[in-house]
């Protein structure tokens, strides 16, 4: 995927505290899941649908390089979790967890204008705590599958994200 420099100050953070990948398991798969509510498009200064552009990149280098992991098109009226593949910055960070500098979150309209995250409806770590941000990896050994959750929240006015809980499932 291309990367770019830091594009815009209209973007949100997410950092996660990922464990070593255990001995003998392979990540096969993982999820970045953030929750999107319907938003009226009187916010936006007119009464049509209003399309965003949302891109998703795992910062490289702190306040400098990022790489950008997947681009969706979504609109105001649309409801629910979006789900983005973050597989390939998994799988950096459990090999080496100082490269983890997180996930960078822009969201745009279709004709360029910059849009705070929870503008366009994505709820952050001040909603709804069954609507927060996670993490959902999946990792497979000889003997079956599990699947991962990891959670994060932010203190109010500052920037450091604290790792909550993580699930296992099944064989």
């Amino acid at each position: 995927m291309p990367k770019t420099k830091r594009i815009s100050k209209y973007h949100a953070i997410f950092k996660f505290k990922i464990p070593p990948k255990p001995q003998g398991e392979d990540i096969t798969a993982a999820e970045f899941r953030i929750f999107k509510e319907a938003v009226p498009s009187r916010n936006f200064d007119h009464w049509t649908n209003v399309t965003f552009s949302v891109r998703l990149y795992q910062v490289e280098k702190p306040l400098v390089m990022l790489d950008l992991l997947e681009r969706k098109v979504l609109f105001n009226w649309e409801s629910g979790w979006q789900v983005f593949d973050i597989s390939q910055a998994l799988q950096v960070w459990t090999r080496s967890r100082r490269h983890n500098y997180g996930l960078e979150f822009i969201v745009e309209t279709m004709n360029g204008l910059k849009k705070y995250p929870a503008q366009a409806g994505f709820v952050n770590f001040h909603g709804a705590p069954e609507k927060r941000p996670f993490i959902v990896a999946f990792f497979q050994w000889d003997g079956g599958h599990r699947s991962v959750t990891y959670r994060a929240f932010q203190t109010f006015h500052v920037s450091k994200y604290v790792y909550v809980h993580h699930t296992f499932w099944g064989k």
